[in-house]
């Protein structure tokens, strides 16, 4: 395996989480292998990629930790599941097209993203802070209002649940 390139956004004690268990917390690449984005959990940060160039197209500041990330299979659509917002980005501008409304009132942490291949929906889960519960959501490509939530009872009130590993199918059915 040959290194093409190599980019550290952060490699001196004067940057923001540096020491301090700053990671990437998720990095997804488009089925052509065309696009890389990838998003750094203390620096808060998401990065799109060309895979011809270690310089990224565009990067996003978050509020919160990022998460998950994914891309669509052509690379024309990018979301990110910031803690406790959904947000849906074209190829060609690091403004979100959407992004859903804060969650955090209601405890619910985003921790996992999916986009089907086709392109036109999206799977998130997280947990209820404060209930113990997961979440599913599903969304249409179009919408930040989910075309529909499912909520899991499963776990006691004050725990952390987790519930990051998801897949969606190509089509979304």
């Amino acid at each position: 395996v040959e290194k093409l390139w190599e980019y550290a956004p952060c490699s001196t004690s004067g940057c923001p989480g540096y020491g301090s268990g700053n990671h990437l917390s998720s990095v997804a690449m488009s089925d052509d292998g065309k696009y890389l984005v990838i998003a750094s959990y203390n620096y808060k940060k998401v990065y799109l990629f060309s895979t011809d160039s270690s310089e990224p197209l565009w990067t996003y500041d978050t509020e919160d930790v990022v998460y998950s990330v994914d891309i669509s299979a052509d690379g024309s659509s990018i979301v990110v599941g910031e803690d406790d917002y959904v947000h849906l980005f074209g190829i060609d501008s690091n403004v979100p097209i959407w992004s859903t409304e804060d969650s955090s009132s209601s405890g619910l942490s985003t921790q996992g993203v999916k986009i089907s291949a086709d392109g036109n929906y999206i799977v998130s889960t997280g947990g209820f802070l404060y209930s113990g519960g997961l979440s599913l959501h599903l969304f249409s490509i179009d919408s930040s209002t989910p075309l529909w939530n499912y909520t899991l009872d499963c776990c006691s009130s004050g725990s952390n649940p987790h519930f990051t590993d998801i897949s969606i199918s190509s089509n979304g059915s």
